[in-house]
């Protein structure tokens, strides 16, 4: 794997409280570096709170196990999002006007999908969402100008039930805190008590007390039932966030793109935050910046047990800062040339798959050593897409875009290792043989399948097999139905994995003619 140089390393660490060892130059500063303060919910109606929701119908609708060619088209719309847990999968985005943020959910991996749902929070934009436990998902938008100090909750209680979700908002502009941008959310994993949510990432105004900061970094996070911390970093030129958690390392890792006025770059600025987050001792949390000696720009995060990967743009090429442990160490290596708008996620252990716009087109890289190698990239998108801030993204649910006709797309389970299994040719004679392709990229193991005859002079044909196929990725394979006896019309109903096709016949005594 051909790596890249990426210049001189260099690494400055504000360390709050306990001091961290890593494996460069530190600059140690005192607990005053960073700053917060307490706010209670409020949940009063001019806080915008209590909004009534409001629908937008979907412009496919897609029913499970419909077979349908993928991508499968959703909504009209932009600036899409996505996340995944268990069977369900829970989308963000805005719609064509710019007027509010719609959300919808599929139970089924991505086969079929709620109503598009929103609240009215105003001219709201870049929606987020997070698996957090069960079939809970949380997520947040980003407030327009006129409640640009608002921080917003979106609490999908149930996915697969919308008559549970649930909008709230925190008001932070009465402490002179406003102009809040790219608002991030990512949760826990339900494992502390039910009041920790998880952490919104956010760069904004930060006028509280004596301070005047403009784009500071900036994160909140719950701290009750009731109430909210918000706390920041003493630095300015932040923007464009991005964030996740590692549930395995209980961690919270935030990054920006942080502007260098002296070397006319973008670095970036990070933090770390333990998941059970506690100010008053002032542990909990390590900020910094990273400096890699070019600019780096549209950056992306995603974290799992120790494993750390930033993704970013650099001089027109994608590349990747990678740890395997927890950030105290870390390296960086080429993804992919004459790429843009890159997103990330973990699918695994040590693995993660990247997405990126390429020659117009949206295409996905694999990592099996926690970033330190990439696959050759391989195509998503069945058309041109839009090469702009937060028009795709990308989850263990699959890959999300906003195509240049303005339709947002799907394509379930994109970059995870697992079969795609579908019928190529079925074809008669003494009896029913059905050619199988596994055209996904892992193994299918012990794949059902049915084939079932019904019909002819007076339906006296009723024959129907059944049994398991294992098929490798890439291999094809054959399921029959032995010698059918009769005469007429028949119907012969094939169901293989998640593929099934339906077709007519004709019975000729012992012969099937399709």
């Amino acid at each position: 794997m051909k790596r890249k140089q990426i210049g001189i390393w260099a690494i400055s660490i504000i360390v709050i409280g306990l001091m961290i060892s890593v494996s460069a130059t530190s600059v140690v500063q005192t607990s005053e570096d960073i700053k917060e303060i307490k706010i209670n919910w409020n949940v009063a109606t001019e806080h915008s709170i209590s909004a009534e929701a409001t629908t937008i119908e979907k412009q496919v609708i897609i029913n499970e196990n419909s077979n349908n060619a993928l991508p499968i088209p959703l909504f009209e719309g932009m600036h899409p999002t996505i996340a995944a847990g268990g069977s369900s999968v829970m989308i963000g985005f805005d719609d064509l006007e710019g007027e509010g943020t719609w959300f919808s959910a599929s139970p089924d991996g991505g086969q079929s999908w709620t109503d598009g749902l929103g609240w009215d929070f105003g001219m709201t934009e870049f929606p987020s969402v997070s698996y957090w436990a069960g079939s809970r998902f949380i997520g947040t938008m980003t407030p327009d100008y006129s409640t640009s100090g608002q921080v917003i909750l979106v609490d999908f209680v149930d996915a697969t039930n919308p008559e549970t979700w649930l909008g709230a908002a925190w008001d932070w502009e009465d402490y002179d805190f406003y102009d809040f941008e790219n608002i991030n959310f990512e949760a826990h994993d339900g494992s502390l008590e039910e009041y920790r949510l998880g952490f919104w990432t956010f760069n904004g105004y930060v006028g509280y007390d004596v301070y005047d900061l403009d784009n500071a970094p900036i994160c909140q996070y719950t701290v009750g039932e009731d109430s909210a911390t918000i706390s920041w970093f003493l630095v300015e030129n932040c923007v464009k966030p991005a964030s996740d958690m590692d549930r395995e390392g209980q961690m919270h890792y935030s990054i920006w793109q942080m502007y260098n006025e002296s070397t006319a770059i973008n670095d970036i600025f990070f933090r770390m935050d333990t998941a059970d987050y506690n100010m008053d001792d002032g542990s909990d949390t390590l900020g910094g910046t990273i400096t890699i000696g070019e600019n780096i720009e549209n950056m992306d995060i995603c974290a799992e047990d120790d494993m750390v990967i930033i993704v970013g743009e650099s001089d027109g090429d994608i590349i990747a800062i990678y740890s395997t442990d927890g950030f105290d160490t870390f390296d960086a290596t080429l993804v992919v040339s004459g790429a843009s708008s890159p997103r990330i996620s973990e699918i695994g252990d040590n693995e993660a798959v990247c997405s990126f716009v390429k020659d117009g087109n949206l295409y996905i890289s694999n990592t099996q050593n926690s970033g330190a190698t990439w696959s050759t990239p391989s195509l998503v998108s069945d058309g041109p897409v839009y090469d702009d801030y937060h028009e795709s993204d990308i989850s263990e649910g699959g890959a999300i875009y906003t195509g240049t006709d303005d339709i947002i797309y799907i394509e379930p389970e994109v970059g995870a290792v697992r079969p795609i299994i579908t019928i190529d040719s079925v074809s008669g004679g003494m009896g029913v043989k059905v050619n199988v392709k596994n055209i996904g990229t892992g193994d299918g193991v012990d794949i059902p399948y049915s084939i079932t005859a019904t019909g002819g002079i007076l339906g006296m044909i009723d024959k129907n097999t059944e049994g398991t196929i294992s098929i490798n990725a890439g291999s094809s394979g054959t399921v029959s139905l032995p010698m059918i006896i009769g005469l007429g019309a028949v119907n012969i109903e094939i169901n293989v994995g998640t593929a099934s096709e339906t077709i007519s016949g004709t019975q000729l005594l012992v012969y099937t003619k399709i």
